[in-house]
């Protein structure tokens, strides 16, 4: 039963993040996994190759010690097309990697670090340079208004 799975909601589990990548990303069918307010915990993510062959919309929300997410491949995410993420204030950078998904159409941050942000606007100008002109991504700041950040804004490349 839990193989034909496609959506998943985890809130307040604190599982670690090896197991979300070893259980849950072994769920053959899984597109969209959402994780909410300590679903997981630890502060490194690191995917593997074989693992989320069909995710597509992941979400993430208020997961205060994620710091690193490293995927290594493109094709550790194949099918990816959203990514949305709220909260996720420790995270250093997107993985580089999700530039080269072809599948992938549109990135969220929601309150993240500037330098989440940064490296977002990094993968939007590599997916512009791979043909993909209807990449988007949105981020959304509060507080006290960032002048760098909104410096980083483009036709691709929205901040709220």
């Amino acid at each position: 039963m839990l193989h034909s799975l496609n959506k998943l909601s985890l809130e307040n589990s604190r599982l670690q993040w090896e197991d979300i990548t070893t259980k849950i990303g072994s769920l053959p069918l899984l597109q969209v996994p959402k994780l909410f307010n300590d679903a997981v915990i630890g502060p490194r993510w690191e995917t593997v190759e074989g693992q989320f062959c069909r995710l597509t919309f992941p979400r993430i929300f208020g997961i205060d010690d994620l710091e690193y997410w490293t995927v290594a491949e493109s094709s550790h995410f194949p099918c990816l097309k959203h990514l949305d993420l709220v909260e996720v204030c420790k995270l250093k950078k997107i993985p580089p990697s999700f530039g080269e998904i072809q599948t992938l159409e549109w990135i969220k941050l929601n309150d993240c670090s500037d330098s989440a942000v940064v490296s977002t606007k990094e993968i939007a100008e590599q997916q512009e340079e791979f043909g993909n002109q209807d990449f988007l991504v949105q981020v959304y700041i509060y507080g006290e208004p960032n002048y760098k950040l909104k410096s980083l804004a483009s036709h691709n490349f929205r901040i709220f």
